[in-house]
């Protein structure tokens, strides 16, 4: 009987920490960063900051939404809309040569803006590029670095792959159902702008994770 019921107040307490998480608060502001006010969302009050940081055409909520409501247990969650994406428009998105420093550059002026002097950085696709430059560039407030969906370089084959998702009528119904509400007619002539850009610069990612100069805990060799 005390193992049933210690069985049971443990399932209990499992339901009521997973509703916690799915239920947190998430705050939205905008922040001062680099000359432009960008979007920001945050949840979480304790724990180490974690910086999430979204990928081509993303922003924190389509990207990293879930994120940004289940760690906010452990960590202190900061998610933001790249400038020129999302609720950091108008202006529109550009993509000058250095975009992933830019973004790189942005998140860590939101962290100080935020008061946080360490942190855990996430990265997803571009996101994943400008998390390697930002963890590069703050060494000292870097504690992990984790990145998925990320590129080094792009080859022949991805840059075909590329030119075939121009067009966003040839994208997946859950794409189009994920970006077109954020911005509607804008999607498509600034998802065409940010193909133009890796088109014409494809090895500017290897460039840019290549002189990325990690900290010996978090280097990653780039082939």
């Amino acid at each position: 009987e005390i193992a049933t019921m210690v069985a049971a107040m443990g399932s209990v307490w499992r339901r009521i920490s997973f509703a916690r998480r799915m239920f947190c608060a998430v705050s939205e502001r905008k922040v001062a960063a680099n000359g432009a006010m960008l979007h920001v969302a945050t949840s979480g009050t304790q724990g180490p900051a974690l910086i999430c940081m979204p990928g081509a055409m993303g922003t924190a909520e389509t990207d990293f939404g879930p994120q940004l409501r289940s760690l906010c247990d452990a960590f202190q969650v900061v998610s933001f809309d790249p400038r020129g994406y999302g609720q950091s428009r108008p202006p529109r998105r550009t993509f000058p040569t250095d975009f992933y420093q830019r973004d790189a550059d942005d998140a860590a002026a939101i962290m100080d803006a935020l008061g946080h002097k360490s942190y855990n950085v996430m990265g997803w696709s571009d996101g994943a590029i400008s998390a390697v430059l930002l963890a590069a560039a703050k060494k000292q407030a870097t504690e992990k670095l984790v990145i998925f969906g990320g590129n080094a370089y792009m080859s022949a084959s991805d840059l075909e792959a590329f030119e075939a998702t121009r067009d966003i009528a040839s994208w997946s119904q859950r794409m189009r159902d994920t970006h077109l509400p954020v911005y509607g007619d804008e999607l498509q002539p600034m998802w065409s702008d940010g193909a133009a850009a890796f088109a014409c610069a494809p090895h500017a990612m290897l460039r840019a994770v290549r002189t990325a100069a990690l900290s010996p805990e978090l280097r990653l060799t780039v082939y």
